[in-house]
């Protein structure tokens, strides 16, 4: 299965374009690439029992040295699962 298969099943929706979780612009991050690199993983439900994905933690809250950063080097990962 390629990557990007495999992106679309954990993430549950076709036309779900991830966005980095770990990335360049992260001003607290020491990295030249921005990659989806956090996952959620489902055990003994398909991947159509996700019914919404989205980037979380991605806002510059708290203050460090003037400036303001994001929680952590790593933004969220929230989905919507639906559980029967």
């Amino acid at each position: 299965m390629n990557c990007k298969i495999l992106i679309l099943l954990i993430a549950g929706l076709a036309d779900y374009q991830p966005l980095c979780t770990f990335c360049d612009t992260n001003p607290i991050t020491d990295t030249d690439a921005s990659v989806w690199i956090d996952h959620i993983l489902l055990h003994n439900l398909s991947a159509d029992s996700v019914t919404a994905t989205t980037r979380t933690f991605d806002e510059n809250v708290v203050p460090v040295d003037g400036m303001m950063v994001p929680l952590s080097d790593h933004y969220g990962i929230q989905s919507v699962i639906r559980v029967p």
